[in-house]
């Protein structure tokens, strides 16, 4: 038989670990990141393949950010902004529509805290062809899908904040195998960093430039992150993270 002394103290050890794993559990601020093959992971050498988990900008952001933090990888290869894509095989052009498929990843994924946007690029492939204004102004739009995302499917969650990567400009295509592809919209990646400062004076969202990564970090496709480009994008996202969580 327990004396009440011990008693007590299980009483008390009892609540205590109630208390921690509850807070535990609360304190998980869960991230999604909502973009194309630069967060899927596609390795610049033509193979096909990807980056370990540990390796690609998101694994980065979640090793930096630690364990009271979820960072959860929706990255799909050709995906557009809020344009359908080429169908593929058994994907649908339609799936590869940004915003027609980002609420769903939000309800699916719930509770969401924050939503990081790295889209764009593949809206400047030929068949898209859009200039570097049309493609911040369809990001915005996603933007907008987030901040209007409290409660999706009947769960009872708020709107998560919103966070951009601006993709990167165009490296040097001449040897490619996506030069076709890509090639037409080489000009209007390099205005995008500009066009994408109006997004942050909405008060909507925060902005990650990603011309942080040239040239270094953008592999010999042209295309494409490079093990230094995805850490580099990892550590700025995570530094970006903390300071406004600091903050609060």
């Amino acid at each position: 038989m327990f004396s009440e002394r011990n008693r007590l103290g299980l009483t008390l050890f009892v609540a205590w670990f109630l208390l921690v794993g509850v807070s535990g559990v609360w304190a998980n601020y869960r991230i999604l990141a909502f973009g194309d093959s630069n967060t899927w992971g596609w390795i610049p050498d033509g193979s096909g393949t990807r980056y370990p988990a540990a390796e690609r900008w998101t694994g980065v952001l979640q090793d930096e950010l630690g364990s009271k933090y979820t960072v959860i990888g929706d990255g799909l290869v050709a995906r557009r902004t809020n344009l359908d894509g080429m169908t593929a095989g058994l994907v649908d052009g339609v799936f590869l529509n940004g915003a027609k498929t980002l609420p769903a990843a939000i309800a699916r994924n719930a509770p969401v805290d924050q939503v990081i946007i790295f889209l764009g690029t593949n809206d400047l492939q030929a068949g898209g062809e859009r200039s570097a204004q049309e493609i911040s102004e369809a990001v915005g739009e996603l933007a907008q899908l987030v901040t209007q995302s409290e409660n999706l499917l009947y769960a009872n969650y708020p709107a998560p904040d919103v966070m951009v990567v601006v993709p990167p400009a165009l490296g040097d295509l001449s040897n490619s195998p996506l030069k076709g592809l890509f090639q037409v919209g080489h000009a209007e990646s390099q205005k995008l960093s500009a066009a994408f400062q109006s997004l942050e004076a909405d008060d909507l969202l925060e902005l990650i430039d990603g011309k942080l990564l040239f040239p270094e970090g953008i592999g010999p496709d042209g295309i494409h992150l490079n093990q230094k480009g995805h850490r580099t994008l990892g550590l700025a996202i995570s530094r970006k993270i903390k300071k406004k969580r600091n903050k609060l």
